[in-house]
């Protein structure tokens, strides 16, 4: 299986969840990533958590915003170092989901520790710890 670096973006097509990857497109598992069936607007942007938790070797990071705008989603060590940058762009309402593999933006694989998860918008910020055990 060859080492591949996934991209910030997923999608959904015709009900299949895909992501970017340097390779191409993947097509994910069903369920795997997606926007939840619960489609009521939340009333502030939050990171609902992520699961499995702890992880290894990826977890699925959940997160609502109260409406469509630019958004980021980033990935920190217990040292305040960023990691990973999961999701930057226009984010619609609503909730979403989001894999990490446990990889840096250079694409190796980060050690066994606390990872924070920080999502921001406009002047919201939410964050939820995350621990990689391996």
């Amino acid at each position: 299986m060859p080492n591949e670096t996934v991209t910030s973006t997923a999608f959904f097509s015709n009900g299949t969840a895909w992501i970017g990857t340097l390779g191409g497109l993947t097509r994910l598992a069903p369920k795997s990533v997606g926007v939840a069936s619960d489609q009521t607007v939340p009333m502030q942007i939050s990171i609902r958590g992520n699961y499995p938790n702890p992880f290894n070797p990826s977890t699925v990071i959940s997160y609502t915003l109260p409406r469509g705008g630019m958004a980021v989603l980033t990935v920190y060590n217990i040292a305040g170092q960023k990691v990973r940058t999961l999701a930057a762009g226009f984010t619609t309402a609503g909730t979403h989901s989001i894999v990490w593999d446990g990889r840096d933006d250079s694409g190796r694989m980060v050690s066994s520790g606390v990872y924070i998860a920080r999502l921001m918008t406009g002047n919201a910020v939410s964050s939820r710890k995350m621990l990689l055990m391996k």
